[in-house]
């Protein structure tokens, strides 16, 4: 990239699912701006392999739905390589004892479950006639168990939470990532009226794309090229009067009356340091969970993998892995004929190989996962996902309050309360609606 400098209404360093947002949104509304990445691509953790006829994705393996990213998709013309489902098209197991057991209709499935105590079974069916007091911050657990009771949270809700943040149901604020349940709660008295209460837009879908998440960051590389600027790695932030002065390793410079900033906290800390040192101090102290994906090449045989989404694992079954994506049984085109493709969620660093043989003994336990696998790849993201713990509520108050005495800032990203990436793509616009 040659040395250059350049004003523009708007710049959005980062070009990951939040940086998209944001440009898009500025796309919108016909202002001028430009997209600073410090890397050789657009996509943050969005990138795909192709692999001996095997498509995968190395970081988020699929994605909820919403009408904006929806209209993103259409705006980016890759509508044809979009791909979605219903999520209770497809049912999902648990690992449960020794083995997995189906999920079809989860409430049925549970109530009529061995593995949950009839004592759990009654607090579960009792939970609306049940009054309780709740913190004004709490765990996951410590909220939950006062309404379904200790076994399903220990059995069920940390499958899911693991699931989603790899987190510690123990610390996670229930305050922050079940917030509009919580406020259900307190506003109805039940969990089960909440839920019954609570604005959806319609079934819940599962997206992806023929090719990966690449197809995406692909597509907003075309769209986008005469904004996006690669290798762009920003070495200082300064903020002269009512203009932003960002200058990259390379010596070039960038003007701007507005910035965003998309990347990860800890980037966003160490780029605000001279900014504002509390909102830069507020942003650093967000923890990250690792997490390791590795991706297997399974064979029909005579005993294929169902029609599933694949399985969680709770942690006081102690197994070796976090939970499993079934990923061509979800999209098409993603595997060769007679075989599938499965991303296994774990914590061990190391070779492909090395982790295959850590996660073999419990996947020899699933029938039809007991097979001659071709090892394709093993991916480890040392910040794979925020943890918002007890404490995290005040805190990202304070980041919100802290950034808005920063004229013509914004913030985007995940760690900023949720992790889900239609989500992130959302925060990006919602940065931009902030400023002026």
């Amino acid at each position: 990239m040659e040395k250059a400098s350049k004003s523009v209404d708007f710049l959005v360093v980062g070009a990951g699912i939040s940086g998209m947002g944001a440009t898009y949104q500025l796309h919108k509304s016909g202002k001028s701006f430009a997209i600073l990445e410090g890397s050789n691509r657009a996509g943050g953790v969005l990138e795909s392999r192709e692999k001996n006829g095997y498509t995968y994705d190395l970081g988020a393996n699929s994605a909820a739905s919403s009408t904006t990213y929806n209209e993103f998709i259409k705006e980016l013309e890759i509508d044809h390589r979009f791909q979605s489902i219903l999520a209770k098209s497809l049912p999902r197991s648990l690992w449960q004892g020794q083995g997995l057991v189906r999920i079809t209709s989860p409430l049925r499935s549970i109530l009529c479950a061995r593995w949950l105590t009839p004592k759990s079974k009654w607090t579960l069916l009792t939970e609306p006639f049940r009054r309780s007091e709740h913190e004004s911050e709490e765990s996951v657990y410590s909220f939950l168990s006062k309404r379904i009771g200790e076994e399903a949270v220990v059995k069920i809700v940390d499958a899911v939470m693991t699931g989603i943040y790899a987190g510690d149901i123990h610390q996670l604020s229930a305050d922050v990532v079940f917030k509009e349940l919580k406020e259900g709660v307190i506003e109805h008295g039940s969990l089960f009226k909440a839920l019954r209460r609570k604005k959806t837009n319609g079934p819940r879908t599962i997206t992806g794309f023929i090719g990966g998440f690449s197809d995406l960051s692909h597509a907003f590389e075309r769209k986008f090229a005469d904004n996006l600027v690669l290798n762009a790695s920003v070495q200082s932030i300064h903020k002269k009067e009512d203009q932003w002065e960002v200058t990259l390793s390379n010596g070039s410079i960038y003007f701007s009356q507005n910035l965003i900033l998309t990347p990860p906290a800890y980037v966003t800390a160490t780029l605000l340091k001279s900014i504002h040192s509390g909102l830069s101090a507020a942003i650093n102290t967000i923890s990250y969970a690792p997490m390791g994906v590795l991706h297997l090449g399974i064979p029909y045989g005579e005993h294929p993998i169902p029609k599933e989404l694949g399985f969680l694992v709770p942690n006081y079954v102690k197994r070796s892995m976090l939970g499993a994506l079934y990923v061509s049984k979800i999209f098409e085109q993603r595997s060769p004929e007679n075989q599938d493709v499965i991303a296994v969620f774990h914590r061990h660093q190391g070779e492909a190989e090395v982790v295959y043989q850590m996660v073999k003994n419990d996947l020899d336990k699933i029938s039809y996962l007991k097979k001659d696998v071709t090892i394709l790849e093993n991916t480890w993201w040392d910040k794979a996902i925020p943890q918002f713990n007890v404490g995290s509520k005040a805190n990202l108050q304070k980041i919100r309050q802290l950034t808005q005495e920063v004229e013509g800032l914004a913030l985007a990203g995940s760690y900023l309360g949720k992790v889900g990436l239609a989500d992130v793509f959302e925060s990006g616009i919602q940065a931009v609606d902030r400023l002026p």
